[in-house]
């Protein structure tokens, strides 16, 4: 909700609110990995591929809902 509040534009916003989740989720997916893989760069990936994918979906259903 951060970037909604010092972009002066919806659209802005919404690319900041996209990049600080992309990066949220890799850095989460890191640390996850750090603690149950050997590969914390892949855990990583795929946390951000699975939650992009997710946020992409729950985006797109609420546009079509309305």
């Amino acid at each position: 909700m951060a970037p909604y509040f010092y972009f002066a534009s919806v659209h802005s916003a919404l690319m900041g609110s996209v990049v600080v989740t992309l990066l949220a989720l890799l850095l989460f997916g890191y640390i996850k990995g750090r603690f149950t893989t050997a590969q914390p760069f892949r855990s990583a990936w795929q946390t951000v591929v699975v939650g992009g994918l997710a946020a992409t979906a729950a985006f797109v259903i609420a546009k079509a809902i309305g």
